[in-house]
């Protein structure tokens, strides 16, 4: 009775992927006709380099509730894909889990390998005929893929206690005796192995099959043994938690200078660009990505690793997703940026994943090692050491305004003379937008709006504390970060924009979070990064490149925003978009009509808020499990398209 729920909630979910035509996962089910032994027998005529993991004994016999799980190389996904169904039969068939040595989409463990491509191998190389007829693994290999799932998939769920000195976990209902089956192998080969999960995975490492973290920290979700020895094996690195590893694959290697460029404008400061060549090559290869270097969710493989690049972000603030995973933002929007750039330039049906990166500074110490040049990590340090030493600040800081920025960070310090105040300091690659910031106090030091500079140096410039009361803010829009204006705010930006237009210059992200209210200064806008002068003439008022926040001059150097939507985008760059300001920039700076012009702002924003309420509800619904296979369903639909 107890397992009713739980086989009810498959059967929906089964049926919402059958319904939403999901895309394939591992499981799968023979088609109706074929029966197991018929299955093992066909790919025997076809040479399928195949082998049933575990409890297997009984084959053709399959203990009625249980699955096949399958092994297969990757060259013959199609044609065993050919005798499968992605979903339930009718009659029930007997079902199993696939996966293929690289983890290739749908064969995949939490979208890595199941065993680690050296494992996985090894295990179809030696694979021997049970009865003459189904290939399993040899005992050995028997041995060491079944303590790979026990310890890395399973953890306390196998009923393995932990250490020698643990208690036995209870497991309701376990499906197998792991232990058992465990020991009878190690008697069997002869090796001494302490049938506990520490024990286990310190033989594993010794045989040289101990994933390496990036691959462990995808398959800690469900195993709480696992995630504790991986937190516990993070000691603390220092600086080097910044170090980010992007490892660039073999058809982009054209384009490592872009891609070194695009990690530059995520935060990153880039250390060392490292192509790589013969056994180095081979090693990143085989240590990196669980070994997995296939196609992924692409139509084609990337290929291999060619080149490391070592990037240091000096305002590094890790995060941690729900299933303990611990990464650096910047390094997956640097990715995606890339992937963009790919995908700008390459026909849809040859898009490809150009690069791979570290998630934190421990797989990046990993990635290192994988090199064998002890060296290589004393050489990063210094480096890093370097950009500390010129990012360090020379008073006492209070408290961060921002710190996790790809240019700057932004802190309240205690200053000998001036007080409280705000220092900003760029990193060493950003010191042009230093230059900007210490040019807008200059050139437009007389508008109301800039703030005055009282003092600068090296790679800092020193501000006044001002206190934000949002005096400026209307209402926040439902399911963003923006927020409406005033009206008188944004008449202070609109006469702004014309003193920037009269004196030849423009400003990119110039938005909402650029500004604040002080009770006695008004309002200010705080971020001064990307004013430029016009290369060439002014355009008319409607096209200013200030009031679109985007400039149509490829040589401009504009801010990236890690927006994937057009809509978002639109908002996001500009305050003068009607969602955030309700009427353009000509009729904010018309002096006359006033009180008309302020009716129909609050009507216009009004409507607009109301859009955003109605989409953010929307939001909502995708974000449930049927909201995310249709989605998927739908981007499947346009990739074909």
């Amino acid at each position: 009775m107890g397992d009713a729920p739980v086989m009810i909630r498959r059967s929906l979910r089964d049926l919402e992927r059958r319904v939403l035509k999901a895309p394939p996962s591992a499981r799968r089910f023979l088609k109706r006709g074929i029966s197991v032994d018929d299955f093992f027998g066909r790919m025997n005529e076809a040479g399928v380099r195949y082998a049933a993991l575990r409890w297997f004994e009984t084959l053709p016999h399959v203990e009625r509730g249980e699955d096949i799980d399958l092994l297969i190389g990757d060259d013959d996904l199609e044609f065993v894909a050919s005798l499968l169904a992605p979903y339930p039969t009718f009659p029930a068939t007997q079902k199993l889990d696939l996966y293929t040595a690289s983890g290739l989409p749908g064969t995949d463990f939490r979208g890595m390998p199941y065993l680690g491509k050296r494992l996985a191998d090894q295990v179809l190389d030696g694979a021997v005929l049970l009865k003459g007829r189904y290939k399993v693994p040899s005992p050995v290999d028997h041995l060491n893929s079944l303590a790979f799932h026990a310890v890395y998939h399973k953890g306390e769920a196998s009923g393995l206690p932990a250490t020698a000195l643990s208690p036995v976990p209870a497991v309701p209902n376990p499906d197998h005796d792991y232990h058992a089956a465990l020991e009878r192998l190690a008697t069997e080969t002869g090796r001494s192995v302490e049938l506990t999960l520490h024990g286990l995975d310190q033989y594993l490492a010794a045989e040289g099959l101990r994933p390496a973290t990036d691959t462990l920290e995808r398959f800690q979700r469900g195993n709480a043994w696992l995630a504790a020895q991986l937190a516990e094996s993070r000691e603390d690195l220092g600086p080097l938690a910044g170090l980010i590893v992007f490892v660039v694959r073999q058809a982009a290697e054209s384009l490592v200078g872009r891609i070194t460029a695009t990690i530059d404008r995520f935060g990153f400061e880039v250390l060392r660009v490292l192509p790589l060549e013969g056994e180095s090559r081979d090693r990143v290869a085989e240590q990196v990505r669980g070994g997995n270097w296939g196609r992924g969710p692409f139509p084609r493989s990337g290929g291999g690793p060619v080149t490391l690049i070592f990037a240091y972000d000096f305002s590094h603030r890790l995060d941690v997703d729900g299933s303990g995973h611990v990464l650096n933002p910047k390094s997956t929007l640097a990715k995606t940026a890339v992937r963009d750039l790919i995908a700008r330039e390459v026909d849809a049906s040859n898009r490809f994943n150009p690069m791979h990166s570290s998630d934190n500074g421990w797989q990046s110490l990993e990635y290192v090692e994988a090199l064998g040049d002890p060296a290589l990590v004393e050489d990063l340090a210094h480096r890093i050491e370097e950009i500390d030493r010129q990012v360090a600040l020379p008073w006492p800081v209070d408290r961060y305004l921002s710190f996790n920025g790809k240019r700057a960070q932004v802190a309240v310090v205690a200053h000998p003379v001036h007080g409280p105040a705000v220092a900003k300091v760029f990193r060493p690659g950003s010191r042009p937008f230093l230059q900007r910031e210490l040019l807008a106090r200059s050139v437009f030091g007389d508008v109301p709006v800039v703030s005055p500079l009282l003092e600068s140096g090296g790679g800092w410039l020193l501000s006044p504390l001002y206190e934000d009361d949002g005096r400026h803010v209307r209402r926040r829009l439902p399911g963003t970060k923006e927020v409406q204006l005033r009206f008188d705010a944004l008449r202070q930006v609109a006469a702004f924009v014309a003193v920037l237009r009269e004196r030849g210059y423009f400003i990119l992200d110039l938005t909402s979070h650029n500004l604040l209210s002080d009770r006695r200064r008004g309002l200010l806008v705080t971020d001064f990064e990307f004013l430029q002068p016009y290369p060439a003439d002014v355009p008319p008022l409607g096209r200013d490149w200030t009031v679109l926040g985007v400039a149509d001059d490829p040589s401009v150097d504009q801010p990236v925003l890690p927006l994937r939507k057009r809509w978002d985008r639109r908002v996001r760059t500009s305050l003068f978009h009607p969602a955030i300001a309700g009427l353009s920039v000509e009729e904010l700076l018309n002096p006359r009509g006033i009180p008309l012009l302020r009716a129909k702002m609050e009507a216009v924003q009004l409507g607009w808020y109301l859009l955003f309420a109605i989409r953010a509800a929307a939001g909502r619904l995708g974000r449930t499990r049927f909201g995310r296979i249709a989605q998927k369903r739908i981007q499947r639909l346009k990739g074909r398209g």
